[in-house]
């Protein structure tokens, strides 16, 4: 139910009794869900099928000092384990989206228990990213040695369950 153009998803309760063109979204809790691109739609499907996804982020550490490390890319959403930096960049920009619209929350501090995370250490995206710090090492003033990989999840907010209930 969620469509393509301006969308207003609304949800009336007891105290507006107006239709939803006449309802001004003050009492009657009117969701304002905003377009959605294909991808965006896709991913909120998947959403659907599994509340929790795995997230990562690709951090470069110091093996000079444990107080130094620096995101290097963030949020990272693996499909497969060949996927490579252009998908990651593609699903980052899904996944930022979302959460700027309070679809989901990308939440890099809670990952999720017995979730194989083994497709992020695995894959092109990584290796990639391993290869640019191990040719970062080259110069003598790189600071940044070390390419690791920090773990959280994606969850639906409330608006998100929302949105989703009224789409199927």
């Amino acid at each position: 139910m969620c469509m393509k153009g301006k969308t207003h998803l609304h949800q009336h309760s007891n105290c507006c009794k107006s239709t939803a063109t006449q309802c001004g979204g003050g009492c009657c809790g009117q969701i304002s869900v905003p377009v959605l691109s294909d991808q965006e739609m896709d991913f909120l499907g998947l959403m659907a099928q599994t509340p929790f996804l795995p997230l990562g982020c690709f951090v470069l550490k110091s093996s000079h000092s444990s107080h130094l490390a620096s995101v290097a890319f963030a949020p990272v959403y693996l499909t497969e384990k060949q996927a490579d930096m252009d998908a990651v960049r593609e699903n980052a920009k899904v996944l930022e989206q979302l959460e700027k619209y309070g679809i989901i929350t990308l939440d890099y501090d809670i990952p999720l228990e017995n979730c194989d995370y083994s497709a992020f250490k695995e894959s092109e995206a990584f290796n990639y990213f391993k290869d640019t710090v191990e040719e970062g090492k080259k110069n003598p003033d790189f600071i940044f040695n070390i390419a690791s990989i920090e773990f959280g999840s994606i969850a639906l907010t409330a608006l998100g369950r929302a949105a989703l209930s009224l789409m199927i």
